[in-house]
């Protein structure tokens, strides 16, 4: 599932012309691919709000997380495919 996410949201910001290798977009789509409690449906428009106004003490503390350090690993590799 997570995977799954991982890829459309990637494909989101490639439509979206956002730069998926900067750490913004990189940490907005780990974090939004982390919530369970969305549905795919939502996928993309919690990807723009995160993504534009992301908050930084979130962020950091989220990114001190073993599960956000292993889906940020799952984004880099798919990232080499695209």
């Amino acid at each position: 599932m997570i995977r799954n996410r991982v890829k459309w949201l990637i494909q989101f910001c490639q439509e979206m012309d956002v730069n998926i290798h900067n750490n913004k977009a990189k940490a907005s789509i780990v974090a939004i691919s982390m919530s369970d409690s969305l549905q795919d449906s939502e996928l993309g428009d919690c990807f723009i709000h995160a993504y534009q106004a992301p908050s930084s003490i979130f962020m950091d503390a989220l990114q001190t997380t073993d599960e956000f350090n292993a889906i940020l690993n799952i984004l880099n590799e798919q990232l080499l495919e695209v």
